[in-house]
C-alpha cells in the first residue's frame, strides 16, 4: 500500500479504506480453498546456509544431481548454478547482507486520466498466482479478460481446481499453442483486440516466440504490456526464475529467526498481483518484479523491529 501510494495516488485520492480482512483472505487463499495444500519445500541445507528450491517433482532428480556436482557450494553459488539449469532456486539471505531497500520505489507515474477497468480488454499470459490474481481483480471490476492456457503447457494450478477457478474467475479461457500456425494466427487477432497484455514468463520466453517489445509494438502500437518478473532489470538476478516463497528467502524474512524458515503461503505473489493491477491502471508499459513486494514487506518488518525478534514469518 505504501508503494501504491507513492506511485499511483496520494492518500487524499483514496476514497475507500483498505479492507484488511479482504486482503488477508486473498493472502491465505491456498490454505482456505485447498485443505491439503502442501506449502513450499522445506529449506535445503547447503554449505554455510540454506536455499529455497521451488521445484516440481520432475525436477527433484536434477536438483539432486546439482547437489552432488557442487558439494561445497555456498547458498549464493548453489542458487546461481541452479538458475543456469533453469531451476527456481534462491538463497536465504540475512538482513545485514542485503543492500538498503528503497521504501519508496519507482513505480509507473500517476496517470493524468485514470484508466477505467470496465473499458479494458486484457490478454492474460500468466499462470499460477500473481498474474492470474491481478487479471481476476481486473475482471471483477469489469475488464474483459481472455486468458491463454495452452494444453501443451497448462497453468500449474490446473491440478488444484478450487484454486484455479478462484484465480481465473470471470475470464474467457482459450487453449492456444503460440508456436504454431492457426493458433498463432488467432493469437495475433487477440493482440489487435487487446488494450493490455499481462505476462508472467521469464524474460526469454516472449522474445523467443517473436513477441518481444518491438514485435508487439509493430503488431499493435496502442498495446500496453505489464510483465511480472522475478527481479528488476539491472540486478545480477534479473534473469533468475523466482516464485513467492523464494522471494521470501532472499528478502531476509526467511532468516528472521536465525534459522531458515519457509513461508506457509507465498505472500509476495498476491501482493505483486496488487502492484500489477496498479501498473495496469497507470496506463503505461512496465515490469513489476516479485522482489519488489518482498523488499517492501521486509523493509516494513525491519522498520517495526519484528525482524530482530524472530517473530516475522
Amino acid at each position: 500500500m505504501h508503494a501504491m501510494g507513492q506511485g499511483l495516488a496520494t492518500p487524499a485520492d483514496i476514497d475507500d479504506p483498505v479492507d484488511t480482512a479482504l486482503v488477508l483472505d486473498e493472502l491465505l487463499l491456498p490454505l482456505r480453498l485447498e485443505p491439503d495444500w502442501p506449502g513450499p519445500m522445506a529449506p535445503q541445507r547447503v554449505r554455510g546456509g540454506w536455499v529455497q528450491a521451488d521445484v516440481t517433482d520432475d525436477d527433484l532428480d536434477t536438483l539432486d544431481r546439482l547437489r552432488a556436482a557442487l558439494p561445497d557450494a555456498d547458498p549464493e553459488e548453489f542458487a546461481a548454478a541452479a538458475q543456469q539449469w533453469r531451476l527456481p532456486v534462491l538463497p536465504y539471505r540475512r538482513f545485514d547482507a542485503i543492500a538498503p531497500v528503497n521504501r519508496t520505489p519507482t513505480l509507473p507515474a500517476r496517470p493524468d486520466h485514470p484508466v477505467e477497468p470496465e473499458r479494458l480488454r486484457v490478454l492474460d499470459l500468466t499462470s499460477l498466482w500473481a498474474g492470474p490474481f491481478a487479471t481476476a481483480l481486473l475482471a471483477d471490476h469489469g475488464a474483459e479478460v481472455v486468458k491463454i492456457d495452452p494444453d501443451c503447457r497448462p497453468d500449474g494450478f490446473g491440478e488444484r481446481p478450487n484454486l484455479y477457478t478462484a484465480l481465473n474467475r470471470n475470464k474467457e479461457i482459450i487453449s492456444l499453442d503460440l508456436r504454431y500456425g492457426p493458433d498463432r494466427s488467432q493469437f495475433d487477432d487477440l493482440l489487435l483486440w487487446a488494450d493490455v497484455l499481462i505476462s508472467s514468463f521469464s524474460r526469454r520466453v516472449l522474445p523467443n516466440l517473436g513477441l518481444g517489445g518491438d514485435d508487439l509494438r509493430q503488431r499493435n502500437p496502442r498495446l500496453r504490456t505489464v510483465a511480472i518478473v522475478g527481479f528488476a532489470t539491472g540486478v545480477f538476478e534479473s534473469d533468475w526464475l523466482a516464485y513467492g516463497s523464494g522471494i521470501h528467502a532472499v528478502s531476509g524474512l526467511g532468516l528472521a529467526g536465525g534459522v531458515a524458515q519457509a513461508t506457509s503461503v507465498a505472500y509476495p505473489d498476491p501482493l505483486t498481483g496488487y502492484l500489477a493491477v496498479g501498473a495496469v491502471l497507470s496506463g503505461v508499459s512496465c515490469e513489476v518484479p516479485l522482489s519488489l513486494s518482498g523488499q517492501l514487506v521486509a523493509a516494513e518488518t525491519a522498520r517495526s523491529g519484528l525482524a530482530m525478534t524472530g517473530t516475522a514469518r
